[in-house]
């Protein structure tokens, strides 16, 4: 949020405000869904334990991550792999 406020030379309120008339979603919202989708990802390659996963989303609270994943998907990380 910091670098597009100071690329766009207009204030965090602003960006927050355009983003949520255009999307429906705040800046947070979207951080959020684009950090899930990537774990989403990379649990599907099943390369990668839960919590490097969860790191490599930006997540570094294990627990939290579990809790929001499943909020999101119905189901932990670890049985998303296995459907």
């Amino acid at each position: 949020m910091d670098s597009l406020s100071e690329y766009f030379k207009i204030s965090k309120t602003y960006i927050n405000r355009l983003l949520k008339n255009n999307t429906g979603k705040s800046f947070l919202e979207i951080l959020l869904d684009c950090r899930l989708v990537k774990a989403e990802q990379l649990i599907s390659e099943n390369r990668y334990k839960i919590y490097e996963v969860a790191e490599m989303a930006g997540y570094h609270d294990l627990s939290y991550f579990i809790r929001v994943f499943k909020k999101k998907y119905g189901v932990t990380p670890n049985v998303y792999r296995r459907i």
